[in-house]
């Protein structure tokens, strides 16, 4: 059986030294070679999660089998071996806070140190003081860093560590989050009480503090769910409310300013919610209603109510159900039988949301069921991307261009007939304006400067996956088998 290597594609400056920008050259990368059986046969696994990482040049990706993070530098794969990022520390980027004054701080877990950036910097520097930190939490407002040191309380903020006190309501709750609202001169704080070991999602409290004053628990009904990461939840402030869209299984909160302690005054159903941008409003699908039901097989989870569309008009706490909307069902009566997707507004003013028969749109004050995007015109499922400032639209039955007025245009001189989107994947390169496709199907990689012309790659490589593409120096990584360096012309003839 033939290895699959890592390649990557990239101007032929990069690797050849030649000033011909019309060249493409593809080539295997130093690094990339399969190590563990697995990785023989699914060489995808060498490079999980790709990603730009402060303090590196490159790409970080994942070697997920071997518990290791990579570095592509657009020539090669080589092991980072610094002490942060490192995979415990979750380098997938939950474990990585950027402060509003342009510290970033690493939440190390092996070591279980912080680590922090300087603006501009290149170095991830340890703080030797937070060695064995109990907790972190990160305050996205205010860009503080809150650590229990053992006994001891400690704030990081513009790198520098301060010794604290605890907060007041610590005596009795840990703390889950806090964020500062500085627009509302208000900040919050979710905790779980400390005799509580069952039901901790509806034990939780929220705290407020106005303008650093006392802290106070909020009211909470005790059917509401408090999202447990505040720093992290969807929020809209205004100067008489905050409101947080918390994700599932949370409820959404609605706080009112008036007074001098923030009140409770409303909740949304539990639902993923995007906001319509030049509207303000909120839209959000409810998730499926369960039932467990009884069969000679043993327990299934059955569906007995379809997600809802919501939609929560701006400054408004009335989320109104719009039965208009559809899901679109993908299967079987299980669990996850509902496609539901709102899709941020691109270009055009409109957001676009996934439905029974294709898209619907939002335009800030109407929903307009897209005749040009059923599923009939574009297919079941289409994912739609943004690339190279196009938008494009790619299922089973083609690869499609979104124009300004939400008509479709079918690329038919796309190479590829059926380009499944878990068999094909697209990319850009930006400093090249080049598209490239890849067919895991058939091992071809195609490519285009304007998406009418195509080249294909010789049969001297096989390519099965773009896995991403650096844009300095570019370089766009690819999951195939190449023997030799190869040259192509960047376009089409």
């Amino acid at each position: 059986m033939a290895f699959r290597y890592v390649s990557s594609m990239v101007l032929a400056t990069a690797f050849m030294g030649s000033a011909n920008s019309d060249e493409l050259c593809v080539k295997a990368v130093p690094g990339g070679e399969p190590i563990l059986d697995v990785e023989v046969e699914q060489p995808y696994r060498i490079v999980r999660h790709p990603r730009q990482f402060p303090g590196l040049n490159g790409l970080l990706v994942h070697a997920f089998n071997r518990q290791q993070l990579l570095l592509f530098d657009g020539t090669s794969l080589s092991p980072v071996d610094a002490d942060y990022p490192h995979i415990w520390g979750r380098a997938d980027g939950t474990g990585l806070k950027q402060a509003n004054d342009g510290w970033f701080y690493g939440l190390g877990a092996k070591p279980r140190q912080i680590f922090k950036l300087a603006p501009n910097g290149s170095n991830w520097l340890p703080i030797t003081e937070t060695e064995n930190y109990k907790y972190a939490h990160f305050d996205s407002g205010s860009g503080e860093l809150h650590l229990t040191l053992g006994a001891k309380r400690a704030t990081i903020k513009g790198g520098q560590l301060n010794e604290t006190v605890p907060f007041p309501f610590e005596e009795k709750n840990r703390l889950l989050s806090i964020r500062t609202f500085s627009s509302a001169s208000t900040r919050l704080a979710v905790t779980v009480p400390l005799d509580v070991k069952r039901n901790r999602q509806l034990a939780r409290e929220l705290w407020a503090q106005r303008n650093f004053g006392d802290w106070q628990k909020i009211k909470v009904p005790e059917d509401v769910i408090v999202p447990e990461k505040v720093n992290s939840t969807e929020a809209d402030v205004d100067g008489e409310m905050i409101r947080l869209f918390s994700a599932p299984p949370a409820n959404s909160i609605f706080l009112s300013l008036k007074s001098s302690s923030p009140e409770f005054v409303g909740s949304a159903p539990v639902a993923k919610w995007q906001q319509h941008g030049s509207s303000g409003k909120w839209l959000g699908w409810t998730p499926s209603v369960l039932a467990e039901k009884s069969t000679r097989l043993g327990a299934i989870r059955e569906v007995i109510e379809p997600p809802k569309l919501l939609l929560i008009e701006d400054q408004s706490i009335d989320a109104v159900r719009i039965d208009a909307v559809q899901p679109k069902e993908t299967g079987s009566n299980q669990r996850f039988s509902f496609f539901t997707y709102i899709h941020e507004d691109l270009t055009f003013g409109r957001t676009l949301i996934r439905a029974k028969d294709g898209f619907v749109s939002f335009d800030g004050s109407s929903f307009y069921e897209e005749t040009t995007l059923r599923s009939e015109r574009i297919g079941e499922l289409a994912r739609i991307q943004n690339l190279g400032g196009r938008i494009l639209l790619q299922s089973r039955s083609g690869l499609f261009e979104l124009n300004g007025d939400l008509s479709v245009s079918k690329i038919a001189s796309f190479p590829i007939d059926q380009p499944w989107p878990h068999e094909v994947k697209l990319g850009y390169m930006p400093e090249s304006d080049v598209y490239i496709a890849s067919d895991r199907s058939s091992g071809k990689l195609h490519w285009s400067n304007d998406l009418v012309a195509f080249n294909t790659l010789s049969d001297a490589a096989r390519i099965d996956q773009i896995a991403a593409v650096l844009p300095t120096p570019e370089a766009a990584l690819l999951i195939g088998d190449v023997s030799a360096d190869v040259k192509v012309p960047q376009f089409a003839s």
